[in-house]
């Protein structure tokens, strides 16, 4: 999984440079847009994949309840947290 996020964030940062360098910019702008993007990327995908699968366990805990209970109030932000950082 690791893996999939770092070659997903280098190869968005290869086009990106290589869109610069067709572009006009310089080597040296080309290698810090290739750094920032692909540094980005392999940071904020599992972040924004982690906070999905937070709310998606949410939203199931919230049907589960009102189809047990009668009511949809079970979520909390107890909840959502212990499942971000489980």
């Amino acid at each position: 999984m690791v893996a999939g996020y770092i070659l997903i964030g280098t190869f968005a940062g290869l086009l990106t440079s290589l869109g610069a360098l067709l572009s006009g910019f310089s080597f040296l702008v080309a290698l810090g847009l290739y750094c920032l993007v692909s540094a980005t990327l392999a940071i904020l995908l599992p972040v924004v994949q982690v906070a999905v699968q937070a709310v998606v366990s949410l939203k199931n805990d919230r049907n589960i309840m009102h189809h047990v209970h009668g009511k949809g109030n079970a979520g909390s932000i107890k909840l959502v947290l212990s499942q971000i950082f489980s």
